[in-house]
């Protein structure tokens, strides 16, 4: 059985909670990313944001500005004003159809994989079209 160790991406960008909210859409810009696991001083997975949450943030704001190098926001924002503290997650020999379960559950689109509460990996909606695309999932 294929399990979320088999098509999670490994190499996942990871935020501490101070991180400024300027500096998350950097990353979501620069890196185009969708989702971004938080986690505290320690490495322990904490929240997760998403692309989403930085443009209902955005629309949300009284004032915001666009420059030539992105956006300036006038308001300073922290993560962890804006993130999903109540993130889901899942352990990386977890079979993929637990996996799609719980995204389906949850409504979401991305699950952290962690091991002792640390990232190993995320898995997005797009990691399972592309298994999918490939035959590593059968339909």
């Amino acid at each position: 059985m294929l399990k979320a160790k088999d098509i999670m991406t490994k190499n996942v960008l990871i935020a501490k909670a101070d991180t400024s909210f300027n500096d998350v859409v950097k990353v979501f810009t620069d890196s185009k990313i969708r989702h971004l696991p938080i986690t505290n001083s320690n490495g322990i997975l904490r929240a997760i944001i998403s692309s989403s949450d930085v443009l209902k943030a955005i629309h949300e704001m009284d004032q915001f500005a666009i420059n030539y190098n992105g956006f300036s926001l006038e308001k300073r924002l922290e993560v962890d004003e804006e993130m999903s503290s109540d993130v889901v997650s899942v352990v990386d020999d977890l079979e993929i159809k637990e996996v799609i379960g719980l995204m389906l559950e949850n409504d979401v689109h991305a699950l952290p994989v962690v091991n002792n509460n640390s990232v190993v990996g995320i898995i997005t909606s797009n990691d399972i079209l592309r298994a999918i695309s490939k035959g590593e999932i059968v339909i």
